[in-house]
Protein backbone atom coordinates (compact mmCIF):
# COMPACT_ATOMS: atom_id res chain seq x y z
CA UNK A 1 0.00 0.00 0.00
CA UNK A 2 1.45 3.36 -0.95
CA UNK A 3 1.42 6.23 1.51
CA UNK A 4 0.02 9.66 0.65
CA UNK A 5 0.52 13.00 2.40
CA UNK A 6 -2.13 13.37 5.10
CA UNK A 7 -3.58 16.15 7.21
CA UNK A 8 -5.96 16.05 10.16
CA UNK A 9 -8.59 17.72 7.97
CA UNK A 10 -8.44 14.88 5.44
CA UNK A 11 -8.66 12.32 8.22
CA UNK A 12 -11.74 14.07 9.57
CA UNK A 13 -13.33 13.97 6.12
CA UNK A 14 -12.79 10.22 5.94
CA UNK A 15 -13.98 9.70 9.50
CA UNK A 16 -17.25 11.43 8.73
CA UNK A 17 -17.72 9.03 5.83
CA UNK A 18 -16.84 5.91 7.81
CA UNK A 19 -18.51 6.62 11.13
CA UNK A 20 -21.23 9.21 10.43
CA UNK A 21 -20.18 10.94 13.66
CA UNK A 22 -22.89 13.02 15.30
CA UNK A 23 -20.21 15.35 16.66
CA UNK A 24 -18.72 17.33 13.80
CA UNK A 25 -16.75 20.49 13.16
CA UNK A 26 -16.24 22.38 9.93
CA UNK A 27 -12.59 21.68 8.96
CA UNK A 28 -11.49 23.01 5.56
CA UNK A 29 -8.95 20.84 3.72
CA UNK A 30 -6.56 23.67 2.93
CA UNK A 31 -3.19 22.85 4.44
CA UNK A 32 -2.13 19.19 4.01
CA UNK A 33 0.91 18.17 5.99
CA UNK A 34 3.89 16.60 4.25
CA UNK A 35 4.00 13.78 6.77
CA UNK A 36 3.68 10.33 5.18
CA UNK A 37 2.77 7.76 7.85
CA UNK A 38 3.55 4.16 7.05
CA UNK A 39 0.66 2.10 5.72
CA UNK A 40 -1.90 4.90 5.27
CA UNK A 41 -3.41 5.15 1.78
CA UNK A 42 -6.09 7.80 1.50
CA UNK A 43 -7.42 6.28 -1.75
CA UNK A 44 -8.06 2.92 -0.05
CA UNK A 45 -10.20 4.56 2.62
CA UNK A 46 -12.09 6.75 0.14
CA UNK A 47 -13.02 3.61 -1.80
CA UNK A 48 -14.19 1.70 1.29
CA UNK A 49 -17.49 0.05 0.24
CA UNK A 50 -19.32 -0.10 3.59
CA UNK A 51 -19.73 2.67 6.14
CA UNK A 52 -18.82 1.71 9.70
CA UNK A 53 -17.79 -1.80 8.63
CA UNK A 54 -15.79 -3.31 11.49
CA UNK A 55 -12.66 -4.29 9.56
CA UNK A 56 -12.47 -0.96 7.72
CA UNK A 57 -13.13 0.96 10.94
CA UNK A 58 -10.41 -0.83 12.90
CA UNK A 59 -7.93 -0.40 10.07
CA UNK A 60 -8.74 3.31 9.79
CA UNK A 61 -8.48 3.87 13.54
CA UNK A 62 -5.10 2.15 13.75
CA UNK A 63 -3.51 3.92 10.79
CA UNK A 64 -5.08 7.31 11.48
CA UNK A 65 -3.96 7.13 15.11
CA UNK A 66 -0.35 6.69 14.00
CA UNK A 67 -0.70 9.82 11.87
CA UNK A 68 -2.54 12.19 14.19
CA UNK A 69 -0.31 11.47 17.20
CA UNK A 70 2.61 12.82 15.14
CA UNK A 71 4.05 16.10 16.38
CA UNK A 72 4.46 17.23 12.76
CA UNK A 73 0.76 16.79 11.94
CA UNK A 74 -0.35 18.44 15.19
CA UNK A 75 1.96 21.44 14.81
CA UNK A 76 0.79 22.10 11.23
CA UNK A 77 -2.94 22.06 12.11
CA UNK A 78 -3.41 21.90 15.89
CA UNK A 79 -7.13 22.83 15.76
CA UNK A 80 -7.89 20.18 13.14
CA UNK A 81 -5.81 17.58 14.98
CA UNK A 82 -7.49 18.38 18.30
CA UNK A 83 -11.01 18.18 16.87
CA UNK A 84 -10.25 14.97 15.01
CA UNK A 85 -8.58 13.23 17.98
CA UNK A 86 -11.40 14.17 20.35
CA UNK A 87 -14.06 12.87 17.97
CA UNK A 88 -12.19 9.63 17.39
CA UNK A 89 -12.03 8.75 21.11
CA UNK A 90 -15.63 7.43 21.22
CA UNK A 91 -15.22 5.67 17.85
CA UNK A 92 -12.09 3.93 19.16
CA UNK A 93 -14.03 2.82 22.23
CA UNK A 94 -16.59 1.15 19.93
CA UNK A 95 -14.27 -0.42 17.38
CA UNK A 96 -10.68 -0.57 18.64
CA UNK A 97 -10.05 -0.16 22.38
CA UNK A 98 -6.29 -0.44 21.87
CA UNK A 99 -6.26 3.01 20.26
CA UNK A 100 -8.31 4.92 22.84
CA UNK A 101 -5.20 6.01 24.74
CA UNK A 102 -3.43 6.94 21.51
CA UNK A 103 -6.20 9.36 20.52
CA UNK A 104 -6.34 10.75 24.05
CA UNK A 105 -2.60 11.37 23.90
CA UNK A 106 -2.92 12.97 20.46
CA UNK A 107 -5.63 15.28 21.81
CA UNK A 108 -3.39 16.33 24.70
CA UNK A 109 -0.56 17.08 22.29
CA UNK A 110 -2.76 19.26 20.07
CA UNK A 111 -4.47 20.89 23.07
CA UNK A 112 -1.17 22.16 24.45
CA UNK A 113 -0.30 23.67 21.06
CA UNK A 114 -3.69 25.41 20.86
CA UNK A 115 -3.55 26.93 24.33
CA UNK A 116 -6.68 28.86 25.29
CA UNK A 117 -8.16 28.33 21.80
CA UNK A 118 -8.72 24.66 22.68
CA UNK A 119 -11.92 25.61 24.52
CA UNK A 120 -13.39 26.98 21.27
CA UNK A 121 -12.83 23.64 19.56
CA UNK A 122 -14.39 21.75 22.48
CA UNK A 123 -17.38 24.10 22.37
CA UNK A 124 -17.83 23.48 18.63
CA UNK A 125 -17.72 19.72 19.20
CA UNK A 126 -20.13 19.90 22.12
CA UNK A 127 -18.16 18.25 24.91
CA UNK A 128 -14.73 17.31 26.17
CA UNK A 129 -14.72 13.63 25.26
CA UNK A 130 -11.48 13.08 27.18
CA UNK A 131 -13.39 13.41 30.46
CA UNK A 132 -15.70 10.48 29.78
CA UNK A 133 -13.20 7.67 30.29
CA UNK A 134 -9.83 8.01 32.04
CA UNK A 135 -6.83 6.69 30.10
CA UNK A 136 -4.97 3.53 31.02
CA UNK A 137 -2.46 4.70 33.67
CA UNK A 138 0.10 2.32 32.20
CA UNK A 139 -0.18 3.77 28.69
CA UNK A 140 3.35 5.07 28.12
CA UNK A 141 2.39 7.17 25.10
CA UNK A 142 -0.38 8.92 27.05
CA UNK A 143 1.81 9.50 30.11
CA UNK A 144 4.51 11.13 28.00
CA UNK A 145 1.92 13.17 26.07
CA UNK A 146 0.51 14.40 29.39
CA UNK A 147 3.98 15.30 30.71
CA UNK A 148 4.94 17.17 27.54
CA UNK A 149 1.58 18.93 27.54
CA UNK A 150 2.26 20.12 31.11
CA UNK A 151 5.73 21.31 30.12
CA UNK A 152 4.42 23.26 27.13
CA UNK A 153 1.95 25.09 29.34
CA UNK A 154 4.50 25.86 32.06
CA UNK A 155 3.30 23.24 34.55
CA UNK A 156 6.78 21.91 35.23
CA UNK A 157 6.07 20.69 38.74
CA UNK A 158 2.97 18.78 37.60
CA UNK A 159 4.97 17.15 34.80
CA UNK A 160 7.66 15.98 37.22
CA UNK A 161 5.10 14.60 39.66
CA UNK A 162 3.88 12.21 36.97
CA UNK A 163 7.34 10.90 36.03
CA UNK A 164 7.20 8.02 38.50
CA UNK A 165 4.33 6.48 36.48
CA UNK A 166 6.57 6.07 33.41
CA UNK A 167 8.11 2.61 33.68
CA UNK A 168 10.70 2.92 30.89
CA UNK A 169 13.86 4.32 32.52
CA UNK A 170 15.18 5.87 29.29
CA UNK A 171 11.88 7.63 28.52
CA UNK A 172 11.51 8.80 32.11
CA UNK A 173 15.05 10.19 32.08
CA UNK A 174 14.46 12.07 28.81
CA UNK A 175 11.26 13.68 30.09
CA UNK A 176 12.96 14.57 33.38
CA UNK A 177 15.79 16.21 31.44
CA UNK A 178 13.22 18.27 29.54
CA UNK A 179 11.59 19.34 32.80
CA UNK A 180 14.96 20.46 34.18
CA UNK A 181 15.53 22.46 31.00
CA UNK A 182 12.12 24.14 31.34
CA UNK A 183 12.82 25.01 34.97
CA UNK A 184 16.17 26.52 34.02
CA UNK A 185 14.63 28.50 31.13
CA UNK A 186 11.83 29.91 33.30
CA UNK A 187 14.27 30.94 36.03
CA UNK A 188 16.49 33.13 33.79
CA UNK A 189 16.46 36.81 34.78
CA UNK A 190 18.67 39.87 34.33
CA UNK A 191 20.32 38.95 37.65
CA UNK A 192 21.18 35.35 36.72
CA UNK A 193 24.92 34.66 36.97
CA UNK A 194 26.74 33.51 33.85
CA UNK A 195 28.26 30.25 35.10
CA UNK A 196 28.95 26.75 33.82
CA UNK A 197 26.28 25.38 36.16
CA UNK A 198 23.40 26.85 34.16
CA UNK A 199 22.48 23.32 33.03
CA UNK A 200 24.02 20.03 34.21
CA UNK A 201 24.68 18.48 30.78
CA UNK A 202 26.50 19.90 27.75
CA UNK A 203 24.75 20.17 24.40
CA UNK A 204 21.98 22.04 22.62
CA UNK A 205 19.93 22.74 25.75
CA UNK A 206 22.86 24.40 27.48
CA UNK A 207 23.65 26.37 24.30
CA UNK A 208 20.05 27.61 24.16
CA UNK A 209 20.08 28.64 27.82
CA UNK A 210 23.30 30.61 27.39
CA UNK A 211 21.87 32.28 24.29
CA UNK A 212 18.71 33.17 26.20
CA UNK A 213 20.75 34.50 29.11
CA UNK A 214 22.67 36.77 26.72
CA UNK A 215 19.33 38.24 25.69
CA UNK A 216 18.28 39.27 29.21
CA UNK A 217 21.45 40.29 31.13
CA UNK A 218 23.57 43.44 30.86
CA UNK A 219 25.95 43.79 27.85
CA UNK A 220 29.14 42.75 29.65
CA UNK A 221 27.89 39.41 31.07
CA UNK A 222 25.91 38.97 27.83
CA UNK A 223 29.15 38.80 25.89
CA UNK A 224 30.44 36.02 28.17
CA UNK A 225 27.14 34.16 27.80
CA UNK A 226 27.40 34.39 24.00
CA UNK A 227 30.92 32.95 24.06
CA UNK A 228 29.79 30.07 26.26
CA UNK A 229 26.85 29.45 23.92
CA UNK A 230 29.23 29.50 20.96
CA UNK A 231 31.55 26.96 22.61
CA UNK A 232 28.57 24.60 23.11
CA UNK A 233 27.19 25.16 19.60
CA UNK A 234 30.50 24.39 17.90
CA UNK A 235 30.44 20.84 19.31
CA UNK A 236 26.97 20.03 17.90
CA UNK A 237 25.87 18.46 14.60
CA UNK A 238 25.21 20.90 11.74
CA UNK A 239 21.52 19.91 11.80
CA UNK A 240 21.32 21.66 15.19
CA UNK A 241 23.74 24.46 14.35
CA UNK A 242 21.41 25.70 11.58
CA UNK A 243 18.99 26.71 14.36
CA UNK A 244 21.50 27.82 16.98
CA UNK A 245 23.80 30.10 14.96
CA UNK A 246 20.92 32.33 13.75
CA UNK A 247 19.69 32.49 17.36
CA UNK A 248 23.15 33.59 18.49
CA UNK A 249 23.33 36.14 15.67
CA UNK A 250 19.96 37.65 16.53
CA UNK A 251 20.74 37.98 20.23
CA UNK A 252 24.22 39.41 19.48
CA UNK A 253 22.61 42.34 17.63
CA UNK A 254 21.96 44.04 20.97
CA UNK A 255 25.66 44.08 21.95
CA UNK A 256 27.73 43.90 18.74
CA UNK A 257 26.48 44.02 15.14
CA UNK A 258 29.90 42.88 13.94
CA UNK A 259 29.72 39.78 16.11
CA UNK A 260 26.16 39.18 14.96
CA UNK A 261 27.33 39.11 11.36
CA UNK A 262 30.08 36.64 12.27
CA UNK A 263 27.45 34.33 13.78
CA UNK A 264 25.31 34.76 10.65
CA UNK A 265 28.34 33.75 8.58
CA UNK A 266 28.64 30.59 10.70
CA UNK A 267 24.91 29.95 10.19
CA UNK A 268 25.41 30.01 6.42
CA UNK A 269 28.32 27.57 6.74
CA UNK A 270 26.10 25.24 8.77
CA UNK A 271 23.27 25.48 6.23
CA UNK A 272 25.66 24.62 3.39
CA UNK A 273 27.09 21.64 5.27
CA UNK A 274 23.61 20.39 6.16
CA UNK A 275 22.49 20.71 2.52
CA UNK A 276 25.56 18.79 1.32
CA UNK A 277 24.99 16.10 3.93
CA UNK A 278 21.35 15.71 2.88
CA UNK A 279 22.32 15.28 -0.79
CA UNK A 280 25.08 12.74 -0.15
CA UNK A 281 23.71 9.17 0.05
CA UNK A 282 27.03 7.90 1.31
CA UNK A 283 26.75 10.10 4.41
CA UNK A 284 24.43 8.51 6.96
CA UNK A 285 22.09 10.91 8.77
CA UNK A 286 21.13 9.64 12.22
CA UNK A 287 17.52 9.74 13.32
CA UNK A 288 18.41 12.43 15.84
CA UNK A 289 16.24 13.22 18.86
CA UNK A 290 16.82 16.95 18.17
CA UNK A 291 15.80 18.57 14.90
CA UNK A 292 15.61 22.13 13.65
CA UNK A 293 12.34 23.86 12.77
CA UNK A 294 11.19 27.46 12.17
CA UNK A 295 9.96 27.52 15.77
CA UNK A 296 13.30 26.34 17.12
CA UNK A 297 14.88 23.05 18.10
CA UNK A 298 12.39 20.22 18.54
CA UNK A 299 13.32 17.37 20.88
CA UNK A 300 11.67 14.02 20.28
CA UNK A 301 10.90 11.30 22.81
CA UNK A 302 10.41 7.79 21.45
CA UNK A 303 7.81 5.71 23.30
CA UNK A 304 6.24 2.33 22.64
CA UNK A 305 3.26 4.13 21.10
CA UNK A 306 5.28 6.40 18.83
CA UNK A 307 7.44 9.50 18.70
CA UNK A 308 6.43 12.77 20.39
CA UNK A 309 8.05 16.18 20.17
CA UNK A 310 8.36 19.44 22.06
CA UNK A 311 9.91 22.74 20.99
CA UNK A 312 12.76 23.85 23.27
CA UNK A 313 11.59 27.39 23.97
CA UNK A 314 13.65 29.97 25.85
CA UNK A 315 12.89 33.62 26.64
CA UNK A 316 14.40 36.36 24.48
CA UNK A 317 15.15 34.12 21.47
CA UNK A 318 12.85 34.10 18.43
CA UNK A 319 15.11 33.77 15.37
CA UNK A 320 16.03 30.19 14.47
CA UNK A 321 16.79 30.59 10.77
CA UNK A 322 18.88 32.86 8.57
CA UNK A 323 15.71 34.46 7.22
CA UNK A 324 14.45 35.19 10.74
CA UNK A 325 17.82 36.77 11.63
CA UNK A 326 17.63 39.00 8.54
CA UNK A 327 14.21 40.12 9.73
CA UNK A 328 15.79 41.27 13.00
CA UNK A 329 19.00 42.72 11.50
CA UNK A 330 17.40 46.05 10.55
CA UNK A 331 20.52 48.13 11.20
CA UNK A 332 23.31 45.68 10.27
CA UNK A 333 25.55 46.46 7.31
CA UNK A 334 23.52 45.66 4.17
CA UNK A 335 26.46 44.99 1.86
CA UNK A 336 28.02 42.56 4.30
CA UNK A 337 24.68 40.87 4.89
CA UNK A 338 24.22 40.38 1.16
CA UNK A 339 27.77 39.09 0.73
CA UNK A 340 27.28 36.49 3.46
CA UNK A 341 23.81 35.45 2.27
CA UNK A 342 25.07 35.08 -1.29
CA UNK A 343 27.17 32.08 -0.16
CA UNK A 344 24.04 29.99 0.50
CA UNK A 345 24.05 26.98 -1.80
CA UNK A 346 20.40 26.04 -1.30
CA UNK A 347 18.45 28.03 -3.92
CA UNK A 348 15.27 28.38 -1.86
CA UNK A 349 17.19 29.63 1.19
CA UNK A 350 19.24 32.00 -0.99
CA UNK A 351 16.10 33.40 -2.64
CA UNK A 352 14.38 33.90 0.72
CA UNK A 353 17.45 35.65 2.18
CA UNK A 354 17.89 37.96 -0.82
CA UNK A 355 14.20 38.85 -0.72
CA UNK A 356 14.57 39.88 2.93
CA UNK A 357 17.55 42.07 2.03
CA UNK A 358 15.72 43.57 -0.96
CA UNK A 359 12.72 44.41 1.25
CA UNK A 360 14.98 46.32 3.60
CA UNK A 361 16.60 48.19 0.70
CA UNK A 362 13.17 49.25 -0.58
CA UNK A 363 12.05 50.35 2.89
CA UNK A 364 15.18 52.43 3.44
CA UNK A 365 14.78 54.15 0.05
CA UNK A 366 11.16 55.01 0.86
CA UNK A 367 12.22 56.55 4.18
CA UNK A 368 14.86 58.65 2.42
Amino acid sequence: MSASPVSAAELAELARYLFETSASIDIPVDKPSRVEPQGLSMADFRNAPIQASLDVAVRFLTDAASAVRSFEVASVDPADSYAFALQMVPEARKYDLANVGTYQGAALLAESLLGENASKVRQAIGSNLLDETPPDPQDEFFLVAKALSDLRTGKTRTARMGLSEIGNIRVRSEVEDLSLFQEAAHSLTAKTSVTNSIFPRPGAKRALLYTSLAAVVEPEPAERALQLALAETETLPVEQQVCLFPALASVALRTSKGEALEFFDRAVDAENQAALKAKSPEIETADAPLRCSESGLVEYVDTRGGRQGIVLEVPGVSAYSGSAFLRDAKSADLKRLEKIADRLKDESLLTEALLRIAERMVNEREIQ
